[in-house]
């Protein structure tokens, strides 16, 4: 899921602190995630977003494992052209991470939640 994502909607200025991660996300208007959902509106599924929080945790934490994805709320549409921000929060919880993320553009937040990963 991840990969695909990613191809279509680049993440840009990732920066990776430790326990913080930042990264931009552009929409493009030819993005395949839009197709269809909806055609006289096109907006991102929510899924895409998911889809974007997890190519970023793959790169700045390879080999750990989605366990759950828990606490999502999406309060804003997505459409073509956006520019969003992601920001997540990393902690240890044992020999897992858990990593609140929230996704937010130039007028507000988008979404937020929480993905559990496994030891690497």
């Amino acid at each position: 899921m991840s990969a695909e994502f990613s191809r279509w909607a680049p993440v840009s200025a990732l920066r990776d602190e430790g326990r913080q991660v930042r990264a931009q996300i552009s929409i493009p208007a030819d993005c395949p995630w839009l197709e269809g959902h909806f055609p006289a509106r096109p907006i991102l599924p929510g899924v895409a977003l998911l889809a974007s929080v997890e190519s970023i945790l793959r790169r700045v934490r390879p080999g750990r494992p989605v366990l759950r994805i828990r606490h999502v709320r999406f309060r804003r549409v997505v459409g073509p052209g956006d520019e969003l921000d992601v920001e997540i929060e990393i902690r240890s919880l044992g020999e897992d991470l858990r990593a609140r993320f929230r996704i937010s553009d130039a007028s507000g937040q988008v979404g937020k939640g929480t993905f559990h990963l496994g030891p690497a």
